[in-house]
């Protein structure tokens, strides 16, 4: 374990009260063509332009890719892949393979199995396509995963007709199939087929990675059918591959279309979810060995999930920020998508349309990834209507849903592989807090039927600003852990960054607005033993951090003060820290301050504030205020502030608005 850290990464938090249940709104709207896109199955929500922002891939008519890239405000600026691509698009994963930091595109349908490389020659951004990898009649599902080990990634891809195959990558982009990867070969003898869906996690918590083969194939009926027996490979840890999946209970003996991993109940092993055609849905527990046990009943979800709507996608995550996983289920034939929220691991409640949609026609989407569209910690849903198990809807465009839920707090984690493979995946991320135990996420490229969700790792805290720690465990090995992390930011994190921290103690750390609209930054420090220097670093959403000032370190021992100004500022609300820089090039960081800087509006500072709240006005004249709760509830005013503060004084620490004439500003007390 690791010396205990200060708090690192840190931001304001705001502690709000509990809402009852997700509501998703059509925001379609926000999307260029909105109105006119229909895909199919095969979609994506992942940056694909290294700003920190979930994008959307997406493909016209299943056949003509678009990237929707998120910009900072919400909107979407919309880029279109020149090349047509053969055949339907049923599948596809995402991650940069070669390391250039930019990633790449593995897709494929009939006969048609290829990786897209992504390029950026002189500002401008594109794909270079290599020939379709050998043997594949249909692929269905395929991920990108460190299959030989955690500083590279292979291909994986599901064959509906034949036997699955893994593949190399090589640094142009080729695929080159090699068995000796995996050989997926049923343990009933059969032809191979029936390959729906595979997810590459580590359900027997041994640090390698296993895979996890749904398998469906139309048409037959018997239950032991090779064809259709579901497969887990569990890894030996030097890439030996055996199927355990009937000794471990992950064998319904039904026609499976795909499956999810994930922790239900916080006791830190993950559990699954699988989606039948020809028996129940069924959920199962981890009883923390690596052996399962179907929990449908217990979790009261049996009569919901009884047989009867071909399920199609079924997708893991906090959809409200409470800290325990929920579960997503999409069905074809225009049957409602089901929501199960997670009730702290002892049940999970199923929401109707009407509880969690502004417009319930909205719902029965076919296809669904997630991730965080409008960057506002909430996670939100990309989905598409479909003809049959995959064609586009012509008469039903995609759509795009965002979470409308405020209140609970979050966080999101963003990593990048240096030993490892670049994007990561393969990690396992554990949030401990008192409030729930232990939070478990794992970074995936491509998941259930042919999706890919987001590679930003999403975490619901509930009412929690602080919480204990969180753990990172890299593909190659490597622990890492901070403490005392703070709530809703999203940390970008290097691997080795943490054990990497410097003898340099913070001190403390503000930033404040003054009148003349200028940023004063004061930081001090202790212990600053072989520092070279600080940069004051301003992102304008928590991502994409830029340099605007550079100071000199004192390097003396003892207790140093430093102060500088950010002349610029953005307007509006922004975000400092100071890196403080080794002379051997390594680095750690402070907190994070918060900053609001507004022309039309009056701003305050601190916040969180503790007695009094400065307020300024751009007016510069008496302002009557008042301070309410989140309710509307006036505890405090109207009162004139003649100098520019208000008084907390009195107030229990919390939530408050602050209110002048029809400008409102949310301030936080704390003591």
């Amino acid at each position: 374990m690791p010396t205990r850290l200060p708090a690192l990464f840190a931001v304001m938090a705001i502690t709000v009260s509990l809402t009852a249940q997700p509501m998703f709104s059509n925001q379609s709207a926000l999307l260029p063509d909105a109105g006119m896109v229909s895909g199919g199955v095969a979609m994506a929500v992942v940056d694909m332009d290294g700003d920190g922002l979930d994008d959307i891939v997406r493909f016209e008519d299943a056949s003509t890719l678009r990237i929707e890239f998120q910009l900072a405000r919400g909107s979407f600026n919309s880029w279109t892949y020149p090349a047509s691509l053969n055949g339907n698009i049923w599948s596809l994963a995402v991650a940069d393979v070669d390391g250039d930091g930019l990633r790449d595109i593995g897709l494929g349908g009939y006969n048609n199995t290829q990786l897209l490389k992504a390029s950026n020659t002189d500002g401008i951004y594109g794909f270079t396509s290599n020939a379709a990898a050998p043997n594949i009649t249909l692929l269905q599902g395929s991920n990108f995963a460190p299959i030989t080990g955690g500083a590279k990634l292979e291909y994986f891809a599901c064959d509906d007709n034949v036997l699955s195959k893994a593949y190399h990558i090589d640094s142009y982009g080729a695929l080159t199939y090699d068995a000796r990867i995996i050989n997926p070969v049923s343990t009933v003898p059969s032809d191979d087929s029936g390959n729906y869906a595979s997810i590459w996690t580590d359900y027997d918590n041994d640090g390698d990675i296993d895979m996890y083969l749904s398998k469906c194939r139309l048409g037959v009926s018997q239950e032991r059918d090779g064809r259709r027996l579901n497969q887990m490979w569990q890894n030996d840890g030097n890439g030996n591959f055996t199927d355990v999946a009937g000794a471990i209970g992950l064998l319904p003996l039904a026609q499976s279309w795909a499956s999810d991993f994930a922790d239900i109940d916080n006791d830190g092993d993950l559990d699954c979810f699988i989606v039948n055609h020809d028996k129940s849905s069924m959920l199962l527990k981890n009883d923390g060995n690596g052996v399962f046990t179907d929990v449908t009943a217990a979790m009261g979800i049996n009569n919901s999930l009884a047989f009867g709507p071909y399920g199609i996608q079924c997708n893991f995550e906090d959809f409200d920020n409470d800290g325990y996983i929920d579960l997503l289920l999409t069905h074809r034939d225009g049957i409602p998508v089901q929501l199960y929220l997670n009730n702290e691991g002892t049940s999970m409640a199923l929401r109707t349309a009407a509880q969690i949609t502004t417009n319930t026609a909205d719902w029965p989407i076919q296809s669904a990834a997630t991730g965080d569209l409008n960057n506002d910690g909430y996670v939100d849903i990309y989905g598409a209507y479909a003809s049959g198990f995959n064609n586009p809807n012509s008469s039903a465009p995609d759509i795009l849903l965002l979470n409308q839920n405020t209140g609970n707090n979050h966080l999101k984690i963003q990593l990048k592989g240096v030993n490892s493979n670049p994007d990561a995946v393969g990690a396992r991320i554990m949030a401990y807090d008192q409030a729930w135990g232990i939070q478990t996420r794992e970074l995936r490229s491509g998941e259930s039927y042919g999706i890919m969700n987001s590679l930003t790792n999403h975490f619901g805290l509930g009412e929690r600003t602080v919480i204990d720690s969180v753990v990172i465990r890299w593909p190659m090995g490597l622990v890492e852990t901070l403490y005392d992390v703070m709530a809703n930011q999203t940390l970008s994190i290097n691997e080795g960054e943490i054990t990497a921290a410097l003898p340099l103690e913070w001190q403390s750390f503000s930033a404040t607005s003054e009148r003349d609209k200028r940023v004063r930054l004061n930081w001090s420090t202790s212990q600053e033993e072989g520092t070279s220097h600080f940069l004051v670093e301003r992102s304008k959403h928590l991502v994409n951090w830029a340099s605007i000032v550079r100071s000199a370190a004192d390097g003396r021992p003892g207790n140093l003060a430093y102060f500088a100004y950010d002349e610029a500022p953005l307007s509006g609300t922004a975000y400092y820290r100071i890196r403080q820089v080794d002379l051997d090039g390594t680095f750690t960081f402070s907190s994070i301050q918060q900053v609001d800087i507004n022309t039309e509006a009056f701003t305050v500072f601190p916040n969180p504030a503790s007695g009094w709240l400065n307020v300024r006005h751009p007016t510069e004249t008496d302002v009557i205020y008042s301070i309410e709760t989140l309710a509307g509830t006036q505890v405090r005013g109207p009162l004139k502030s003649n100098d520019g503060r208000v008084s907390l004084q009195g107030l229990k620490a919390g939530v408050y608005l602050l209110r002048a004439g029809d400008v409102i500003k949310r301030i936080v007390v704390s003591y």
